[in-house]
């Protein structure tokens, strides 16, 4: 229940600013200002749709009610056609590294909530080397025995494992025990939801 409150507050309170910024542009409008003052002012609005949008999504996927497709998937082509997207985007002073593994079976598999882990993961690996760094992505085989003790529902021989690393500023320990709550946060005000590790761990 108290998770519940927890993501009910989260909720509002975002929702409540995206719409208060929305309002305040909207009134705006009607009073005597430039064509370039109104193209911003649009331009603006789109974009707070849009973050609502987006937290809608995540809302979904983090209660397993975003539709799912599930395809067979190479992990290894995933991550060939992810890694440039993210050498585009993120700053230079960071490193990207992707160690493939050998021979992986094609795993059953949802391309958008696999997309969405590596973004989630690789914006906190980002985020945690301001300064600059290395994201390390490797995949590769576990046996299912291995894992049975952390999933009990493990049945098969093997596993296709990705694994995402950095080397930044790292957490504490509180703070390792509260990552996958929703809307918790480390950052500041305006720069994260708290939601990205709360979809990984509900994917």
């Amino acid at each position: 229940m108290e998770s519940i409150g927890t993501l009910a507050r989260g909720i509002a309170h975002d929702f409540n600013n995206i719409l208060g910024i929305i309002v305040g542009l909207a009134s705006q409008i009607g009073d005597e200002i430039t064509l370039q003052r109104r193209i911003f002012i649009s331009e603006e609005i789109k974009r707070m749709v849009q973050r609502g949008a987006t937290l809608v999504r995540q809302i979904l996927t983090f209660a397993r009610k975003a539709p799912v497709q599930f395809t067979e998937l190479n992990v290894n082509d995933e991550m060939n056609a992810f890694l440039p997207l993210l050498k585009e985007t993120f700053s230079k002073i960071i490193e990207q590294i992707f160690l493939p593994g050998e021979h992986l079976p094609a795993i059953n598999a949802d391309h958008n909530q696999l997309s969405s882990v590596l973004l989630n993961l690789s914006l906190n690996a980002r985020d945690a080397m301001p300064n600059g760094g290395t994201m390390t992505f490797r995949t590769f085989i576990v046996t299912g025995e291995s894992i049975l003790e952390r999933f009990p529902d493990a049945i098969e021989e093997n596993y296709v494992c990705i694994a995402v690393s950095d080397n930044g500023t790292g957490m504490d320990e509180e703070t390792q025990q509260r990552i996958f709550e929703p809307f918790f946060t480390t950052k500041d005000i305006g720069k994260g939801t708290g939601l990205g590790l709360s979809v990984v761990y509900g994917i």
